[in-house]
């Protein structure tokens, strides 16, 4: 009886013993984990400032691209019709007479846009009329949308988007994802 008194203090010696070892393991363990963990973020943060300070993107060839990689219709860009601000959007005239808005944004919210800008009213004065083409419909009723993310693209991808949307004198910052709509 003594001895199974013994051997059960024993055991319960051993447990809390390898309890208290194994939870220091583990701390030093994840100690080693975040210390990867942020040795691999300098290593990608660095050979991202040394892309970004690299990298020269040609805006209207890599929208191009964009687009005529998940289209069947080939297009070509010509100039840019329009900044919206607002909705962090561009739009752009194509050769075949098409808009297409680039836009950081989802539809919901350009149409959005669209339905608060026709809620406006009429327009009495010349000034008023002339904002009010400026201030056309950017989607329309038939159009089609592109979503292109991070994970569809190169690991680049905010970066050119950020280049691209300086370019065209949109504030979109290193965006993840844009949508392209292309309008009739």
């Amino acid at each position: 009886m003594y001895f199974d008194i013994l051997a059960l203090v024993a055991v319960i010696s051993l447990s809390l013993i390898l309890a208290f070892y194994n939870r220091r393991q583990a701390k030093a363990l994840r100690g080693v984990e975040r210390m990867v963990k942020d040795f691999l973020a300098i290593q990608i943060r660095d050979r991202r400032e040394k892309r970004k300070a690299d990298l020269s993107v040609n805006a209207t060839e890599w929208l191009t691209r964009l687009i005529n990689a998940r289209v069947e219709q080939i297009f070509e860009l010509q100039d840019i019709i329009r900044i919206v601000p607002e909705v962090f959007a561009a739009e752009i005239r194509t050769a075949s007479g098409q808009k297409i808005v680039v836009s950081t944004k989802p539809k919901t919210v350009l149409k959005q846009y669209d339905k608060n800008n026709q809620a406006r009213g009429k327009k009495n004065s010349a000034v008023e009329r002339i904002s009010a083409i400026a201030s056309a419909p950017l989607l329309g009723r038939k159009f089609i949308t592109l979503e292109i993310n991070m994970v569809e693209e190169t690991e680049w991808f905010d970066l050119e988007a950020e280049q691209v949307g300086q370019a065209l004198g949109v504030d979109w910052g290193q965006p993840v994802r844009l949508w392209i709509y292309i309008t009739g």
